[in-house]
């Protein structure tokens, strides 16, 4: 049997959604409205009004280059669990976004609707699976997932994982940048920062321990993305070993088949404890200005995925994770997880909010509107960020994981 997982303690209760109220008429061309209260990161509830967005059409082969109005990435690194028998769970980081806010034309298009096919038949190809078992990795102090970055020997390097996965070091998600007497910067973890892999969280191996990041600067928005090196080597190495791999996002096809692995909280059709759970998505359209709830202005492929035979899909703890696509049997990397809009089911993490038939249809009708395909038989939407951060020391900062305030040279 899964063990119990405790509630998280009130200060992170904080950062889920408070409450949600929807006005939706579909009939006859009308129009919705959404609003939603949405606790602050650092003080009070806020409110966020529906606001007037002109409609949008449908059009064959649709990449959308802005949001409609600005949208919040669905930030969701989420608790994990330890790999103890019994596991636990830390509450870090845990971040929901919220739902679109304005209103929307979702009259039924009269142009055809692109097929993605029968879910049923997206299955994880040998290929694929072999990197995922090999290389997927859970990120037990953060609580998301990342994915090993080898060398040319295989000997792994460290790991790529999303930035705001408690590496941003603003707002209050993340974990503050300190600068020490050396004039380096740090972080305080907690813990050791380390990654392990494996298919059961009761049975996962040591894969390495972090000895430093390459994030971007607190002012530069643009970027999700954070490259970890382990001992021995730097998180310059690492982040080249992955960029000279990266798939350019320009070449992906409408309904192309594409890869991940990660660590999903919710996994309500497994009975034991939790798994890797490992997907086959369908890439839908990129979407190169996605505003995010923190201020960022972010580059995102985005897939559309099915729940798989233990209910899951990209929810919370598979921030991080790497998407990628097979090439003549190589792995080509898109980039971390770093927004997702679930369609049916949970809106956020700890069954707060179950979408109700309603909500998932207009919802559905949204984002088949946006990017001109069929999501009738999908459950979310996964956004995996394109973006980079310069690997020079003027363009990226340097920050070093540390167990302890006392840690920091002062």
């Amino acid at each position: 049997m899964s063990p119990e997982l405790p509630q998280p303690p009130d200060h992170h209760v904080r950062n889920i959604v408070a409450g949600i109220a929807t006005l939706a008429t579909i009939a006859g061309g009308a129009t919705f409205a959404i609003a939603e209260s949405l606790p602050h990161r650092n003080g009070p509830a806020q409110r966020f009004s529906a606001a007037p967005v002109t409609p949008v059409t449908t059009a064959p082969e649709r990449t959308p280059t802005t949001s409609p109005t600005p949208r919040p990435t669905d930030l969701h690194s989420a608790p994990t669990v330890s790999a103890s028998p019994k596991a636990t769970i830390d509450p870090a980081h845990l971040s929901v976004g919220r739902i679109p806010t304005q209103t929307h034309d979702v009259a039924p298009s009269n142009e055809k609707l692109f097929s993605l096919g029968d879910p049923a038949g997206w299955v994880v190809s040998a290929a694929a699976q072999k990197f995922i078992e090999r290389d997927t990795a859970l990120l037990p102090t953060n609580g998301c997932t990342g994915q090993i970055v080898r060398n040319n020997e295989g000997v792994a390097m460290g790991v790529v994982t999303a930035e705001h996965c408690g590496l941003r070091g603003a707002g209050g998600d993340s974990t503050p940048r300190v600068t020490g007497s050396d004039g380096k910067t740090y972080i305080v973890t907690g813990a050791p920062e380390v990654a392990e892999t494996g298919k059961l969280s009761t049975e996962l191996q040591l894969a390495g321990t972090f000895n430093a990041y390459l994030v971007a600067p607190p002012a530069d928005t643009s970027f999700d993305i954070a490259y970890g090196s382990f001992d021995g080597f730097t998180p310059q190495q690492v982040a080249s070993q992955f960029e000279a791999s990266r798939a350019n996002p320009a070449n992906l096809q409408r309904g192309q088949e594409v890869f991940m692995g990660g660590w999903p909280v919710e996994q309500p059709g497994n009975p034991g404890p939790d798994e890797r759970q490992d997907f086959s998505m369908r890439y839908i359209g990129r979407e190169t200005a996605y505003q995010s709830a923190l201020g960022e202005t972010l580059d995102i492929v985005w897939t559309a995925v099915a729940n798989n035979k233990d209910k899951a899909a990209c929810t919370p703890r598979t921030s991080g994770a790497d998407a990628f696509i097979i090439e003549n049997g190589q792995r080509q990397n898109i980039g971390p997880e770093s927004a997702y809009w679930p369609l049916t089911g949970d809106d956020g993490y700890g069954k707060k909010h179950i979408l109700t038939a309603e909500e998932t249809a207009v919802r559905r009708a949204y984002f088949q509107t946006q990017f001109g395909v069929d999501l009738s038989q999908v459950d979310a939407l996964c956004g995996f960020s394109v973006g980079s951060p310069d690997q020079s020391a003027a363009g990226g900062v340097i920050i070093h994981p540390v167990a302890a305030a006392g840690d920091i040279p002062r």
